[in-house]
């Protein structure tokens, strides 16, 4: 399954709920596991995984609205461009923006992605 594929099962996924919490789960040895639910205090129901990853720029927690607007992109060669020449991307790897309520732009710089639906009890 491509990048994009990836991206837009995403945000189907995601799009049936008017409102989700996301948060970074964990980072360890270059991925990024970020999480998202109803109310991540007692269960998540996402695990987004990015691979290699080698820029991260977000808030450890934030809220979606997946409803309206996709949670994850992969943006535009202009912005990719500014993120590239700021962070000296490695060429190769991707530019995943993270959307959010705050209209806050979060991105993650990565060579790949991965989504899996499970829910994970908190005890």
């Amino acid at each position: 399954m491509s990048k994009i594929d990836i991206i837009q099962k995403i945000n189907q996924k995601l799009s049936r709920y008017l409102y989700l919490e996301m948060k970074v789960y964990s980072f360890k040895d270059n991925e990024l596991i970020i999480v998202a639910g109803k109310d991540l205090i007692y269960y998540h129901s996402y695990e987004i995984k990015f691979i290699n990853v080698s820029t991260i720029l977000l808030n450890s927690e934030w809220n979606v609205s997946p409803s309206e607007n996709h949670a994850i992109q992969l943006i535009d060669k202009a912005e990719a461009k500014k993120i590239n020449m700021s962070y000296k991307v490695i060429q190769g790897n991707n530019v995943y923006k993270i959307l959010n309520d705050d209209n806050l732009p979060f991105y993650v710089v990565a060579e790949n992605i991965s989504y899996e639906e499970k829910t994970v009890k908190y005890y």
